[in-house]
């Protein structure tokens, strides 16, 4: 008889949940997640950014295979962990969707599948990126999984639901149809590298604390007059001319 397993994030952890037809509900902690990287996955309600890092930073080999498969030193960001965060407002929610571009949805290597990690505001349809932003401004925010994905082309909306990673078949079902509904879960590996990703892109925490600090400057220098904006067109313009 086929019983249905499923692993969960909880605030404790990564669960292994049993459901038994007969019997109540059985629940076995994982203690090492790098074992567990390809098993599908849900999130449980009020988990949030604090919980799944935490749950992380328990396992030694996960940490060092993340800091080399992801080039970055993950430590850095669990010494962030520690330190005190924002309150959570109740306000927003820090969002992990598969994310489809096409650049060209008559050739098949133009298409390209991945996890985006952002954060979505109550009242607010945009999706606010991570990278620059501190983990102690966001690590008690709830995390919740979306397999809805939404793109723009030609200024008009396709909403895709990925169902496969086999690129001749999201490829052909494109050309069929502009909207097509697709479901496609979420592994344990797609959940922490869809994270750790997101939130390291821009290097260390000092390294995107260095980046914000630049970008306050160049915007204060714009406010006082000290510099001015250039239009793209014109940057382009300039940069055609040298060549």
């Amino acid at each position: 008889m086929y019983t249905p397993i499923y692993y969960q994030f909880r605030k404790e952890g990564l669960f292994c949940v049993i459901k038994n037809r007969d019997k109540p509900e059985s629940v076995e902690p994982i203690s090492y997640l790098i074992d567990h990287l390809d098993e599908f996955c849900v999130i449980q309600e009020g988990v949030n950014l604090f919980d799944i890092m935490s749950c992380v930073r328990k396992d030694n080999r996960l940490c060092s295979f993340l800091s080399s498969y992801l080039h970055m030193n993950i430590d850095k960001y669990h010494e962030e962990i520690d330190k005190t965060a924002v309150p959570f407002d109740g306000k927003s929610v820090l969002e992990l969707c598969w994310r489809l571009d096409v650049e060209d949805e008559f050739e098949e290597n133009a298409l390209d599948i991945f996890v985006d990690f952002s954060e979505i505001r109550e009242g607010q349809e945009s999706h606010y990126c991570l990278e620059l932003c501190p983990i102690t401004d966001i690590m008690n925010i709830p995390v919740i999984l979306n397999e809805h994905v939404e793109r723009s082309k030609n200024g008009l909306p396709y909403i895709y639901i990925i169902r496969s990673l086999k690129w001749w078949e999201v490829w052909k079902r494109l050309k069929l149809r502009r909207l097509e509904k697709y479901k496609k879960p979420f592994k344990v590996l797609d959940v922490i590298c869809g994270i750790y990703g997101e939130i390291g892109f821009c290097g260390s925490p000092q390294n995107a604390n260095d980046i914000v600090k630049e970008l306050d400057r160049r915007l204060k220098d714009l406010e006082s007059g000290k510099t001015k904006e250039i239009p793209m067109e014109e940057v382009m313009r300039r940069l055609k001319k040298k060549e």
